[in-house]
C-alpha cells in the first residue's frame, strides 16, 4: 500500500474521476470492500479467542504484557502494572474495541471514532 497512490484508488468515494461503469472502478470497489472484510474478520476472530482466555477473560492480559521485556520502553509500565483499575480497563477495552470494530467498520458513525 506504501508504494501505490493508496489514497487515489482505495476510496470508498467516486473522486478519482473513474466512471462508474469501468473496470478500474469495479477493481476499486472489491479491493476497498476486501480489505473491510478483512479487518473486521481478524479483530473479531481475535476479539473471540481471547476471551476464551482466562487472562483476557479475568482481565489480567495488560499486565503480562506490560511486564514482557519486549514491552517495556520506560519505568511507566511497572507503574502501570501495579494499578489493578488500569489493567482490569485496558484488559476489557481491548476486547471491547475488538468486538466493535467489525460494527464500526461497516457503519459510516464508525469512521469518527
Amino acid at each position: 500500500m506504501i508504494f501505490t497512490d493508496c489514497y487515489r484508488y482505495f476510496t470508498l468515494n467516486n473522486s478519482t474521476g473513474q466512471k462508474k461503469d469501468s473496470i478500474s472502478y469495479f477493481v476499486n470497489q472489491i479491493s476497498v470492500l476486501s480489505i473491510k472484510i478483512h479487518l473486521s474478520l481478524i479483530y473479531f476472530v481475535s476479539a473471540v479467542f481471547k476471551l476464551n482466555a482466562k487472562v483476557w477473560f479475568s482481565g489480567v492480559a495488560t499486565y503480562y504484557t506490560l511486564q514482557l521485556e519486549r514491552f517495556k520502553g520506560t519505568e511507566m509500565n511497572n507503574i502501570l502494572a501495579k494499578n489493578g483499575i488500569f489493567v482490569t480497563l485496558s484488559t476489557y477495552i481491548t476486547l471491547m474495541w475488538e468486538l466493535a470494530f467489525p460494527f464500526l467498520a461497516w457503519h459510516k458513525t464508525g469512521k469518527y471514532v
